[in-house]
């Protein structure tokens, strides 16, 4: 055990977002974590604010991800920027870093570390800064990106897959980039049993003991990211979101994953219990409630597709590429216009 005196100044990458820095001190007393190396950038809450509330998450590949030709990647990756420019969004993300040529224009987008398959080697730290240089550092100097999503589910092994010592370890890396931080967007925010089915099925602590270490070591956090699928019950969703915002220090939240979804299908999609008549009245009553509160920063809804067994009453596009009644009502949503159509009826 140590005890140190942390002195930062305020760094580079600054200018261009106009960001107020600031220099503060304190002493800590750690075992055995990462130690941060720059001081917490200071922003104010109309820095945080993004150009608007709503966006989408569409994975956008390149190359041959996922084991898949190129040719196949260059389709899948127009038709999802296609249909994020239809959704008339203000930010999207791909669970990836790549700006693409495709981004929509007048969208910001906001790389992310998935997972550890985002690495090389198991040296999560010492391999980052040289990723950071190769694929975010250039666009943020470059007025491209201005904002940084932390890894995705890393309470889940199918997905995000990181310990929390690991999350911190590359936090401090992170920071440096001198843009807001999106904290890691758990499948179980809030630390609750795995029967809550919002949670996909996951429990355990992770979130919680993350959240828990990165404000005893002072690491900044300006966000709270954070994912659920819950029953179509626009009340108790909003109370759910309440508590997350208690819960870590009232921060701002970004609702990167949401939708109604039924877990308990076994991968038949006529079990599903809920049709799309539920789930619009359930985006009817939510979306204009978030768009009005301003602790929620921004959400996108989960775009499952017009077959998935857990989600497709949740669905925004038809079979043939058309918005259903879901797109074309979430489309409608805009910061001018925050209740959206609410004359539109279901398919």
């Amino acid at each position: 055990m140590f005890t140190r005196r942390i002195s930062f100044i305020s760094c580079l990458a600054f200018g261009f977002l106009g960001l107020a820095c600031s220099t503060t001190h304190s002493s800590q007393t750690t075992q055995d974590m990462p130690q941060p190396q720059t001081q917490p950038v200071s922003f104010t809450a109309e820095q945080l604010k993004l150009p608007g509330k709503k966006g989408i998450g569409y994975t956008l590949p390149i190359g041959t991800a996922g084991g898949r030709t190129i040719e196949d990647n260059d389709a899948r990756r127009k038709l999802n920027a296609e249909r994020t420019a239809a959704l008339n969004v203000s930010w999207n993300y791909s669970w990836n870093s790549h700006l693409v040529d495709e981004q929509p224009q007048g969208v910001e987008f906001m790389p992310m570390i998935h997972s550890r398959r985002w690495f090389q080697t198991d040296n999560f730290p010492a391999e980052l800064p040289a990723r950071l240089q190769e694929r975010i550092i250039p666009q943020i100097q470059a007025g491209q990106i201005k904002r940084f999503l932390g890894p995705n589910e890393p309470d889940r092994k199918e997905h995000g897959d990181m310990t929390v010592e690991e999350t911190l370890a590359i936090w401090p890396e992170l920071e440096k980039l001198g843009v807001p931080l999106v904290s890691p967007s758990a499948a179980n925010t809030e630390g609750t049993p795995a029967t809550d089915e919002a949670n996909q099925g996951t429990g355990g602590n992770w979130m919680p003991h993350f959240m828990a270490e990165a404000d005893r070591l002072g690491l900044r956090i300006d966000y709270i990211g954070t994912h659920a699928y819950p029953g179509p019950n626009a009340d108790a969703f909003k109370i759910k979101l309440q508590r997350i915002y208690d819960k870590y220090g009232q921060r701002p939240l970004l609702i990167t994953e949401f939708g109604v979804a039924d877990w308990k299908t076994g991968g038949d999609i006529t079990k599903n219990r809920f049709n799309q008549a539920q789930v619009l009245q359930f985006m009817k009553e939510l979306l204009p409630w978030m768009e009005r509160q301003d602790w929620i920063a921004g959400y996108a809804w989960f775009p499952f597709n017009h077959n998935s067994a857990h989600g497709a009453p949740s669905a925004l596009f038809n079979a043939d590429g058309t918005l259903n009644a879901l797109g074309r009502y979430y489309a409608s949503v805009t910061p001018d216009n925050p209740d959206g159509d609410q004359s539109i009826q279901p398919d």
